[in-house]
């Protein structure tokens, strides 16, 4: 399995994505294990993982605009992710291998127009 260019992941590599910073999925790769799951458990991880892989570019791109002078109430106006959302965000990934169930994710991020 060729893995997308950077992107989180979960478990060990069965799933791996890259998405754009608002968590639109632009490139995936799934190993062979990863579709041993029900479909609607794996679309759940991989929902998860955009989230937490758009997460983590707000909190770099956050980063890099401190680091670069900008005000932090300009920041702030972006709605860019902070790092406790973050760190929140991750802990709430499904593991791969346990099938451990998280109800507090959404069934899906879709909304009418």
């Amino acid at each position: 399995m060729q893995p997308p260019d950077d992107g989180g992941r979960l478990g060990n590599g069965t799933i791996q994505l890259r998405t754009t910073e608002r968590g639109l999925p632009i490139a995936l790769a799934l190993a062979p294990q990863a579709l041993s799951v029900p479909p609607s458990e794996l679309a759940r991880r991989i929902l998860a993982l955009c989230e937490v892989s758009a997460r983590r570019m707000q909190v770099a791109r956050r980063r890099e605009l401190l680091a670069s002078g900008c005000a932090p109430d300009v920041v702030d106006s972006l709605n860019l992710s902070t790092e406790e959302e973050l760190r929140r965000v991750e802990g709430d990934v499904p593991a791969v291998d346990t099938g451990e169930e998280h109800d507090e994710l959404p069934e899906t991020w879709l909304r009418r127009l």
